[in-house]
């Protein structure tokens, strides 16, 4: 869904209290295209985020680390051409909409969440370092709204991702899937029994 590099292309980037903020927010938020918040436009839902790092540096000095989700989708007849798209690359750039915490200034460090700074994203500035661009890092966050398809999104490399496995693997994991969900009807079967015997001595 995103990264903590700099290069974000509205000049608003993640720093890693937001991504680690978002791993915990995202999870159970919905997945729709455009960013149009209706209710018919809902094609799945993140059941699960996590972050990865990589072995460099972001331009603020921060470990590079992107915040992944994991998303569940229903087969049916209206979305199969939409699973066709994202299977073949052609649905896959996405963009996050949250909240930040802080929205700090790269040329004066003002929090623009709580007050306003001259200065214009993606405008350069003489300071005493010298030329810098304005950007406002988006420090922490502290709410999660969707995660949407689109066609250009603000953060370069956030987008679909796919693994292939082979047909061992398949079936190991469709087996392990089948061993935990015996093993979830077995106990509830046994808290039913329990609860029958329990019913009866009390009569």
């Amino acid at each position: 869904m995103g990264d903590n590099e700099l290069d974000d292309r509205n000049y608003e980037p993640f720093n890693l209290k937001a991504l680690k903020d978002l791993k915990r927010l995202y999870i159970g938020k919905t997945v729709i295209k455009d960013h149009s918040r209706k209710a018919d436009n809902q094609i799945a839902r993140v059941y699960d985020t996590e972050l990865q790092e990589e072995n460099k540096t972001t331009s603020a000095g921060e470990k590079f680390t992107k915040l992944i989700a994991k998303c569940y989708m229903i087969k049916t007849s209206n979305n199969a051409d939409l699973i066709q798209e994202i299977k073949a690359g052609i649905k896959k750039e996405v963009s996050t909409s949250c909240m930040p915490k802080r929205a700090i200034c790269s040329i004066c460090e003002v929090d623009n969440m709580k007050e306003w700074c001259s200065h214009w994203p993606g405008r350069e500035y003489d300071t005493d370092e010298g030329k810098k661009t304005c950007y406002f890092t988006l420090d922490g966050a502290k709410e999660a709204y969707e995660v949407s398809f689109v066609a250009v999104p603000s953060q370069p490399r956030a987008g679909t991702t796919k693994n292939y496995c082979g047909e061992k693997k398949i079936k190991k994991e469709k087996e392990e899937n089948n061993k935990s969900l015996k093993l979830k009807l077995e106990n509830v079967s046994s808290f039913i029994f329990l609860e029958k015997e329990k019913l009866e001595s009390e009569d």
